[in-house]
């Protein structure tokens, strides 16, 4: 399947980051490398080789270069010009330090310092009225990352039921997010089921979070889709299906637990029939076994529940429409503010960076931790297409994949009237493609999420 060409929509590359800074502004003025050259008096080839991360520049032809990209800013005449050079310093001082030789106890000491330069670098101007992902991560610390577990097959807990196993794959770009002046945390999405409610107010509710994988593989993300700005369009009976596995308490006895994953793993067997080799304990609990098993399957087999929280689409109510089944060489992902349902009115909310494929995932959370200001435009999240290089070996094609944005650019008023034009439209059958399935309790709760982040 040949993936749809986005409209009006400059493609970003994983490059370093210093040669991606030049290349993005060189490429936003129209200028040619041989122009940029012969503006700072050097050759075409120069160029070429700082912006592919082949020559890291020397200082004092960094700025001479900065300030060539940015003809007739200066602070006096435009207040972020100086936010910008500041952000280009501190990836130059990254960069310097990385390939500098020296003990741990110096790289540890040199990263610790350049984190807090970045952090100062990332803040947003004061004049700012919203709290927006392009100050990403300075306005959402302290920050708790969610990561999707792997899952034991039998299940051990009842968090390894009816979901797919997490894959390193997906925190690819992770070792990028810098620039946070408190320690990022990192945790189970395996909390959302396991545990006492206290333990997830601690855990999750105490910070923002940012929620890495789709539904279909993490369970924070199932329980934040349903209040994301943008979001997977789960059915109804898979919500249902979530909301009781999430209630069933009682699963976090093994025995009962195992019981059941043979009756309903059973090929299509009567979970009346009696399975064999049960031991004193499993006889005891056979009975409530097979109540549990005929609810279940009530929703179908374990590969059709997956299937529900899988195949599904991406809600965009900028674009107004739903983005669904990538092909081979492409996946679609999303990167969306939510509330954090952990929280309890302390202003925490949470980012879900998610692929319908792993591809996609990475990407989101690349997009995020790499350049927050490729969301100076979508400042609460978006949708992107993720383009792989199919005739690159299998490293290459995940980790040099382009994207590109397919959300157009919007304002948080915007995005405000929209969902308020959906909601005075009166008839949830009517919503446009980009709010399907949307009532007006669905809609009502965004509206206040999104006046929540403004600052007063």
């Amino acid at each position: 399947m040949t993936p749809p060409e986005p409209p009006n929509s400059a493609r970003k590359v994983y490059l370093p980051l210093v040669g991606r800074l030049v290349k993005e502004n060189r490429d936003s003025l129209g200028w040619s490398q041989q122009h940029l050259g012969t503006r700072v008096g050097r050759s075409k080839q120069w160029v070429a080789a700082v912006e592919a991360g082949r020559v890291l520049p020397p200082l004092d032809h960094l700025v001479p270069l900065f300030q060539a990209l940015h003809p007739g800013d200066a602070p006096s005449a435009a207040p972020a010009a100086d936010v910008e050079l500041a952000r280009w310093l501190v990836e130059w001082l990254d960069s310097n330090a990385r390939a500098r030789s020296g003990s741990d106890q110096e790289r540890a000491l040199l990263d610790a310092a350049i984190r807090r330069l970045r952090g100062r670098a990332a803040l947003p101007p004061a004049t700012s009225p919203w709290r927006s992902l392009d100050q990403f991560p300075a306005a959402f610390e302290p920050l708790t990352v969610v990561a999707a577990d792997r899952r034991d097959q039998p299940p051990e807990t009842r968090a390894d039921a009816c979901i797919l196993s997490g894959a390193v794959g997906d925190l690819t770009f992770l070792p990028r997010l810098t620039g946070t002046a408190l320690e990022v945390k990192l945790r189970s999405d395996k909390l959302v089921l396991l545990g006492t409610a206290e333990m997830r107010r601690r855990e999750l509710g105490r910070s923002n979070l940012l929620v890495v994988s789709s539904p279909a593989a993490n369970w924070a993300a199932r329980v934040i889709n349903g209040s994301a700005l943008f979001h997977y369009d789960v059915p109804e009976t898979a919500r249902r299906l979530d909301a009781r596995l999430r209630a069933l308490t009682e699963l976090d006895d093994g025995t009962l637990l195992r019981l059941l994953w043979r009756l309903l793993a059973g090929s299509g067997a009567d979970p009346e029939d009696e399975p064999v080799g049960l031991s004193a304990a499993q006889r005891d609990r056979l009975p409530r076994a097979r109540e549990l098993a005929r609810e279940l399957l009530a929703f179908g087999n374990p590969e059709d529940i997956l299937s529900q929280f899988s195949e599904t689409g991406i809600l965009d109510p900028v674009a107004d429409r739903r983005f669904q089944l990538p092909g081979e060489s492409f996946d679609y992902a999303m990167i969306s503010l939510a509330p954090n349902p952990f929280a309890e009115g302390n202003g925490y909310v949470s980012i879900l960076a998610s692929g319908m494929h792993g591809r996609g995932t990475a990407h989101a959370l690349g997009a995020l931790v790499t350049d927050p200001q490729l969301f100076q435009h979508r400042p609460f999240g978006g949708v992107i297409q993720v383009n792989e290089r199919v005739h690159a070996d299998w490293s290459e094609r995940f980790l040099a994949a382009e994207w590109s944005w397919r959300t157009p650019e919007y304002t948080p008023e915007s995005l405000v009237e929209r969902y308020e034009t959906a909601l005075a439209a009166g008839d949830d059958e009517e919503r446009p493609p980009g709010m399907s399935g949307l009532t007006d309790a669905d809609l009502r709760p965004r509206i206040d999420f999104i006046r929540t982040l403004a600052r007063d």
